[in-house]
C-alpha cells in the first residue's frame, strides 16, 4: 500500500545538462555567467531551462543561492537527472537539491545505445540514484508520462533491480546504483510531497492527511523485487473516497 501521489504533485521541470557532457563536443552551450544566473533565478522558483556546461558555472549557481545563503524555503531539484559528473554526485545533499529521476529509464534493454555514445566512464554515471542517496541526497520519481508507462510499480522494481522487468535474467544496468524498496517507495511519494511543499498534507499514511492511498494484491516486502510490477491494484482512494474497486471485495485478500 502506498500512496497514489500523482494524482496531486506535478513536478516542476529544469532541464539539466552536467558537466559530464562531452567536453571535446563541437558547438557546446556557451555558459551563461553569474549575473545572468542570479536574475534569470527568480526568488520563489527557478523558471524555465538552465544551461551549463563547465565548472566555474555550474548548475549550483542557479538554484536561487546568493550571497552564500538560501533567500527562502525554495525547495530546489533537477528534473529528468540523468547523467551526472562523478564531482556533482555529493552536491545534491550539500546544498539540499533534490535530484529527480524516471527510474523506468534505466534497464539495459532502454539504454541499448548508450555504450557506443558515452563510452564506459560516462555509462557508469547515467542515473546515479544509488549514489546520490548515500551521499546525503534526496531523490524522487516520477514517470515522464506519456512517452513512458505511468505505473509506478514498474519504476519501483528497475529502481531496486536495474533490469527490464520482462527478462529478470538479463545483465543489470550499473549495479552500483540500485536501491532498497524503501527507498523506491519514499521516492514516489512522501519526497516527492516535500519538493512541492505537501508533505504535511500527503506523501505518507497519517492522521490528517490526504486519503490517496492505493491497495496492492501482495506485500511487496514479502515478494521476489522480479514480482513487483506484477502487483495488481485492488483498490484505489482519492481523497477518501473510492475511485477503483471496492473496499467490501478486499476481504477476499
Amino acid at each position: 500500500m502506498y500512496l497514489n501521489y500523482m494524482l496531486r504533485i506535478h513536478l516542476l521541470v529544469v532541464i539539466l545538462f552536467l558537466s559530464a557532457c562531452n567536453p571535446d563536443e563541437q558547438n557546446k552551450i556557451s555558459p551563461v555567467d553569474q549575473k545572468s544566473i542570479n536574475n534569470s533565478a527568480d526568488l520563489s522558483f527557478v523558471n524555465g531551462a538552465i544551461y551549463t556546461v563547465d565548472a566555474k558555472h555550474s548548475w549550483a549557481e542557479a538554484v536561487a543561492i546568493r550571497d552564500n545563503k538560501i533567500i527562502n524555503d525554495n525547495r530546489h531539484h533537477l528534473a529528468h537527472v540523468q547523467l551526472v559528473h562523478p564531482d556533482d554526485v555529493s552536491r545534491f545533499g550539500e546544498l539540499n537539491v533534490t535530484a529527480s529521476f524516471q527510474p523506468l529509464w534505466a534497464y539495459n534493454d532502454i539504454t541499448e545505445s548508450y555504450p557506443a555514445k558515452l563510452g564506459p566512464i560516462r555509462l557508469r554515471w547515467n542515473y546515479p540514484v544509488g549514489s546520490i542517496l548515500r551521499s546525503g541526497g534526496r531523490i524522487a520519481f516520477g514517470s515522464d508520462w506519456w512517452v513512458t508507462s505511468p505505473d509506478p510499480l514498474l519504476g519501483i522494481e528497475i529502481a531496486i533491480t536495474r533490469l527490464d522487468p520482462s527478462n529478470s535474467s538479463g545483465e543489470i544496468f550499473v549495479t552500483e546504483e540500485r536501491i532498497t524498496l524503501s527507498e523506491a517507495i519514499a521516492a514516489y511519494t512522501i519526497n516527492a510531497a516535500f519538493i512541492n511543499h505537501l508533505d504535511d498534507k500527503t506523501g505518507s499514511i497519517a492522521i490528517g492527511k490526504f486519503a490517496d492511498l492505493i491497495v496492492v494484491d501482495k506485500n511487496l516486502f514479502e515478494i521476489h523485487p522480479s514480482e513487483i510490477s506484477d502487483a495488481k491494484v485492488l483498490l484505489t482512494l482519492f481523497d477518501g473516497k473510492v475511485v477503483y474497486g471496492s473496499l467490501d471485495k478486499l476481504s477476499a485478500h
